[in-house]
């Protein structure tokens, strides 16, 4: 299945990316993207998508939870803890 990943904020710089398409098995969780994620960015940019440098949006909902299922066409987005307007 295929996701779309935004970054937000600090972590667009840091990951080097805007955006992402990552292409997962069905019945992937959100903890199976992070490492995705992080396997595709390396070592260095990986920091930024740890669980304890970025929060989750999925589908503009915030989640905690990394066994959150996946599905095809989510949205997932990457952003600091903290962001200001």
């Amino acid at each position: 299945m295929n996701l779309r990943v935004l970054f937000f904020a600090s972590l667009r710089e840091a990951t080097g990316a805007g955006a992402l398409d990552v292409e997962l098995a069905p019945g992937a969780t959100l903890s199976d993207l992070r490492r995705a994620v992080a396997q595709r960015l390396g070592s260095e940019r990986a920091k930024a998508v740890a669980p304890d440098a970025a929060r989750v949006a999925l589908n503009r909902e915030f989640v905690t939870d990394g066994d959150a299922l996946l599905a095809a066409g989510d949205e997932v987005a990457f952003l600091p803890p903290v962001t200001g307007g």
